[in-house]
């Protein structure tokens, strides 16, 4: 016998739920299991948001590369809070990384979100790093320009200035 979501009543089916509830005929369809995960998200305090996501990352971490939250934890100390190849504060959004050898598996040191995306990239190959230190110092000179707050080159601009007119001139 199928089973009914319990909120809408509808027949579960592969279309709209999950395989396993199909196969135990409980829970809800994807619609209704959507809408009650949005009103249970939005009734989580930050704190209680931060904890599960917390939670989730120390699970996923020792699933892809073994480390425990305690290891974690005490490379962070033991880095101060600071990126191996950068030195910058790992804070924000994406926090620290752990990096890890992918040929190996072998755990390496924690680095920034960018740091760890410009390894990933380059598919952890030295020479493809020495390459780019290598353009970077033959166009040093582009880089000694004035740059916006972001660090970003400012684009020289390539029209003259325009003249101020005011209302009632011609």
């Amino acid at each position: 016998m199928r089973g009914l979501c319990r909120k809408c009543k509808v027949v579960l089916s592969e279309d709209n739920c999950p395989p396993c509830r199909v196969k135990s005929g409980r829970g809800l369809c994807r619609i209704c299991s959507i809408e009650y995960q949005k009103i249970w998200a939005s009734q989580l305090s930050k704190s209680k948001v931060a904890e599960i996501s917390k939670r989730k990352s120390a699970h996923n971490r020792k699933r892809n590369t073994g480390a425990s939250q305690e290891e974690f934890d005490l490379k962070l100390r033991l880095q101060s809070g600071r990126c191996e190849i950068c030195s910058k504060p790992m804070i924000g959004r994406h926090g620290a990384c752990q990096d890890h050898d992918h040929k190996t598996g072998e755990i390496r040191d924690l680095l920034c979100h960018k740091c760890n995306t410009m390894l990933g990239y380059a598919c952890d190959d030295t020479e493809i790093l020495a390459n780019a230190i290598k353009y970077l110092q033959k166009h040093k000179s582009l880089f000694s320009r004035s740059t916006s707050k972001r660090g970003h080159i400012k684009a020289p601009t390539t029209r003259a200035p325009r003249a101020l007119t005011f209302i009632g001139e011609t």
